[in-house]
């Protein structure tokens, strides 16, 4: 056979085929309309246009930061008072960052400090525990004192929940008294 007639001929079918496909694409074995496949719904929630997972992740390394600055033996005091300044940082960057949502950007990203946290303080357990005598105490006291570490890491998580619940009600106060200052824009009918 011709090679350039084969050639032909295998564009030929393909077209055929390719239009074959689409049109079981748009009918289905019972010649109804197939229904359109949506995305997944956490797919569509990760990929929603109001969330800005960039600044969520970068802001929660300050967790990372932190989290080493607790095993090193930051004071508990000294280290309330730096979330403090902390979470008013989160709220300025994620109001003028982002375009909605600022209960849930400063959510995830204390959900995220938590997480950070909670692994760097479980692999340098020991040394926390060196310089932490308090904390040494009551884990001491605790009924599953052989398991130091799952009790570290889940106490870390539920911390970074609640303190997420906090930062983001302080985002959504900023984001409040930013919108109020915001001037309105009025058009004039002429």
């Amino acid at each position: 056979m011709n090679p350039r007639l084969e050639i032909e001929l295998l564009l030929i079918l393909r077209s055929r085929f390719s239009k074959f496909r689409s049109s079981r694409r748009a009918f289905g074995i019972s010649g109804l309309p197939q229904r359109e496949r949506s995305a997944s719904p956490l797919k569509t929630y990760f990929e929603d246009a109001d969330m800005n997972w960039k600044i969520i992740f970068l802001l929660s390394l300050t967790g990372v930061v932190m989290a080493f600055a607790g095993v090193i033996g930051l004071p508990g005091r000294m280290a309330a008072l730096l979330w403090m300044v902390i979470f008013l940082i989160y709220a300025v960057i994620i109001v003028r960052g982002t375009s909605g949502r600022y209960f849930l950007h400063a959510f995830y990203v204390s959900l995220l400090n938590g997480l950070w946290t909670g692994i760097i303080h479980v692999a340098f357990i020991s040394t926390f525990l060196a310089n932490h005598h308090v904390i040494r105490g009551v884990y001491k006291m605790l009924p599953l004192n052989n398991h130091r570490r799952v009790l570290m890491f889940i106490s870390e998580l539920m911390i970074g929940v609640a303190l997420g619940i906090f930062s983001g009600l302080i985002t959504f106060a900023a984001g409040r008294i930013a919108r109020k200052r915001e001037p309105s824009v009025q058009t004039s009918a002429r």
